[in-house]
C-alpha cells in the first residue's frame, strides 16, 4: 500500500513560502529611529487586504497540495482492500463526490488565520522587547535598530514549526473526515522513524487507535504535566500521522491497541471484541 505519509516536501515548500512571507514583513519594518513605529507597521500590515488574500491563498495551496496525495493514497487502499469491491466503491465514490469539504475548508481557514496573525503576535513582542530595553534606560533609536535582527532571529524559527505542525495537522484532519465519514473507527499511529521522534511517540507507533478515543502519548510512558489527549500529527512539532485501518486483513496480530487508557497486546479475536 503507499504509504499514508504525506511527502516532506508539502512542508519544505511551505515553509519556503512562509519564510519568504516573513522576510516581506521583516523589510517593512523601516529605519524609523522611534522603535514603536515598526509595531505600527506590523499592525497595519495585518489589516491589509492584500495580505490576508495572500495569506489565504497559501494556506489553500498547502491544504490542496496535501489533500491531493491522501486522495492517492486512499485510492491504492480501495484497491487492495481484503473486502472487495464494497470498500473500493465506497472510497471511490466519496473520492468522487468530495465529502470532506467541511473539514477542507476548515484547514484552509485555520491555516490562513494562523498566518494572518504572524504580524500581530511579532507586533507583541517586539513592543515587549522594546519595553523591556527601554527600562535598561538605552535610547530609543538603538532600539528601533535592533528590531529588524531582533525580528529576523524569531521568524524563520517561528515559520518552519508552522509549517511542520501545520501539514501534520492538516493530513490528520483530513484523512480523519473522510476515514469516519466512511465509518472506519480505527487508525495505525505511525512515526517518522527517525532519530527525532520524541520517546512518547515512539512509544505509540504501531498502536491502534480509535478515531474516538485519543490518547496522552506523554501520560502513558510517566511525563509530568502531559497535554490533553491528541491525535497522531496533532501537536506542536509531531510528524506522527494516522494510517487509517481500511480492511481488518492488512493487520498482523497480535497486535498493540489503545483501550481503556492503555496500551494493550490483542489477538485478532480480542480486538474484535472490543472494536
Amino acid at each position: 500500500m503507499g504509504s499514508w505519509k504525506i511527502p516532506n516536501r508539502i512542508e519544505r515548500e511551505y515553509a519556503r513560502a512562509l519564510n519568504a512571507l516573513a522576510r516581506q514583513v521583516g523589510a517593512a519594518l523601516g529605519n524609523d529611529p522611534d522603535p514603536y513605529a515598526a509595531v505600527r507597521r506590523l499592525r497595519q500590515i495585518a489589516q491589509h487586504p492584500p495580505w490576508r488574500e495572500f495569506c489565504d491563498a497559501l494556506a489553500l495551496k498547502m491544504t490542496t497540495h496535501t489533500q491531493t496525495r491522501i486522495n492517492g493514497t486512499w485510492r491504492t487502499a480501495a484497491q487492495r482492500a481484503g473486502r472487495g469491491s464494497d470498500i473500493y466503491m465506497a472510497i471511490e465514490k466519496e473520492l468522487s463526490n468530495n465529502g470532506i469539504y467541511d473539514a477542507f475548508i476548515n484547514q484552509v481557514r485555520e491555516n490562513a488565520a494562523l498566518i494572518k496573525s504572524f504580524p500581530i503576535g511579532e507586533a507583541e513582542e517586539l513592543t515587549g522587547y522594546i519595553q523591556s530595553e527601554t527600562m535598561k534606560g538605552r535610547r530609543a533609536s538603538d532600539i528601533a535598530g535592533e528590531l529588524r535582527k531582533f525580528f529576523d532571529d524569531r521568524s524563520q524559527a517561528k515559520m518552519n514549526l508552522i509549517a511542520r505542525t501545520e501539514t501534520s495537522k492538516t493530513q490528520t484532519a483530513l484523512t480523519r473526515a473522510r476515514a469516519e465519514r466512511l465509518n472506519l473507527p480505527w487508525y495505525v499511529w505511525r512515526t517518522s522513524d527517525d532519530s527525532r521522534v520524541r520517546s512518547s511517540h515512539d512509544h505509540m507507533d504501531g498502536v491502534l487507535i480509535r478515531w474516538d478515543d485519543p490518547p496522552r502519548p506523554e501520560a502513558l510512558v510517566g511525563e509530568e504535566k502531559p497535554p490533553p489527549p491528541y491525535h497522531a500529527g496533532n501537536i506542536y512539532n509531531c510528524r506522527c500521522y494516522p494510517e487509517p485501518v481500511v480492511d481488518i486483513g492488512f493487520l498482523t496480530f497480535p497486535m498493540r491497541v489503545y483501550h481503556d487508557g492503555r496500551i494493550q497486546k490483542m489477538t485478532r479475536s480480542h480486538f474484535e471484541r472490543v472494536a
